[in-house]
């Protein structure tokens, strides 16, 4: 499996409230590695690559946000093969919410 790392690439300025650049994620990223023994540096970047076999594995049940942690923490409990890779997190091109609504 393959996790993008926001923290290790470059946030553009712009790209996420600073509530979750500064608290939210690193907060949420040293829970899930001080309660299950993992060394992840961002845990809710969402940028994930895994192969079906591997996901077929994990037997995940979570539906909400919390999928993004169980994901990571059966992965590592099933000793998956896990790589985290910098990614660059560019702001949203448009700022009109209007063009997600018909």
């Amino acid at each position: 499996m393959v996790i993008g790392s926001r923290f290790k690439g470059i946030i553009h300025p712009g790209s996420m409230t600073a509530l979750h650049r500064y608290i939210g994620n690193p907060v949420l990223t040293w829970m899930v590695n001080v309660i299950f023994n993992t060394r992840f540096s961002d845990t809710h970047s969402g940028f994930r690559a895994i192969t079906k076999d591997a996901l077929a594995r994990l037997n995940l049940k979570s539906g909400g946000m919390e999928f993004a942690s169980e994901m990571l923490v059966m992965s590592s409990k099933e000793h998956l093969n896990i790589a985290e890779v910098p990614i660059d997190n560019y702001p949203c091109l448009t700022s009109d919410i209007s063009v997600f609504h018909r």
